[in-house]
């Protein structure tokens, strides 16, 4: 078991990396390789937690499915050659950890460092909504989609990011639920009002990112009871630097 899963492992980025190839080539691979390798996902996903199907592997389905699922459709709007084939391969590594910290928790427990999914998913999940986000103001301003229907379409995918952050850190639903739907509300309310701005998508998604990872700190420390000021005036300041210096660089218009 542990070689079939140390080579399911490598085989998830390494038919990553194949099936984006193909599909760049030639999009009549578009819709096959994204089925074949979201099922191969799932069980690859069913072997690395010893081929139980619990609540603990429908929790750890969420991320690699989403993860790949959005990065997939940002690459579908990506033009340079060099950032497309530079960000296949980082996410096909971002799969590996994922997959490779799953098989450490639930096979070799003893040498699971405390935190790593936490960590893994927190982060994760960040690049995954930047993802969602850049793919969602790319149909909005370049093929000009329904607003109102790429809404109804995210937000799905942000209340499993949303909901994957508090289970993972043992947060239950019980105790969520109200911040859960704070966070829904205000991305939806976030994402018509940028959609507005004179920026480009890739800009629009990073102000959005930065709010979720706003918002998933401080839910999840007042959740947890560790939220002070301190904490807020620092990784306010953060953001808020990490977003002005975005904006001031950005072409408007």
């Amino acid at each position: 078991m542990f070689v079939i899963s140390r080579l399911i492992i490598l085989s998830v980025p390494a038919l990553w990396l194949l099936g984006l190839e193909l599909v760049k080539k030639n999009n009549a691979f578009l819709f096959p390789a994204a089925i074949f390798f979201l099922v191969f996902l799932f069980f690859a996903v069913l072997i690395v937690c010893r081929g139980r199907i619990d609540k603990a592997f429908w929790h750890f389905l969420i991320l690699p499915i989403l993860f790949s699922a959005a990065s997939f459709f940002f690459f579908l709007f990506l033009t340079s050659e060099i950032i497309f084939h530079s960000l296949v391969v980082l996410t096909g590594l971002a799969l590996y950890l994922i997959l490779h910290q799953y098989f450490i928790y639930s096979s070799f427990p003893a040498k699971y460092q405390p935190y790593t999914l936490e960590g893994l998913t927190f982060y994760g999940s960040l690049f995954l909504l930047f993802f969602v986000y850049s793919s969602v103001f790319a149909g909005l301003i370049l093929i000009q989609w329904n607003i109102f229907l790429l809404a109804g379409l995210m937000l799905p995918v942000l209340a499993a990011a949303a909901y994957l952050f508090f289970w993972i850190h043992k947060i239950n639903l019980e105790k969520s639920w109200l911040f859960l739907l704070i966070i829904l509300l205000i991305q939806l309310e976030l994402f018509i009002a940028v959609s507005y701005l004179q920026t480009g998508y890739y800009v629009d998604a990073f102000i959005l990112t930065i709010a979720n990872y706003l918002m998933f700190s401080f839910s999840k420390a007042s959740l947890q009871g560790s939220l002070n000021m301190r904490q807020i005036i620092v990784q306010t300041s953060i953001a808020g630097a990490l977003l002005l210096s975005v904006l001031l660089t950005a072409p408007w218009g």
